[in-house]
């Protein structure tokens, strides 16, 4: 029986943290508790502080995509 060789996966530090952040997310949405209204408040506001995290020229147009989606869609929710 021939057998095959296991080949080691390695993530990069970029990737491990980027992993962590999602899991952080996504534990802060299921924990989030309240109304409707302020669900989405919290959602928006994430969103907001994720853009302003970014370094120019990214944040630049990601304000501006953001603000786009909003006049356009405005039933729609931002969510990270």
């Amino acid at each position: 029986m021939a057998r095959t060789t296991k080949t080691e996966t390695t993530f990069t530090d970029e990737e491990r943290a980027a992993m962590q952040e999602h899991a952080a997310e996504v534990k802060r949405a299921r924990g989030t508790k309240g109304t409707k209204a302020e669900k989405a408040a919290a959602d928006a506001a994430a969103v907001e502080a994720k853009i302003a995290e970014m370094p120019q020229p990214d944040r630049g147009l990601a304000e501006r995509i953001h603000r786009i989606a909003l006049e356009v869609a405005p039933e729609l929710a931002p969510k990270l």
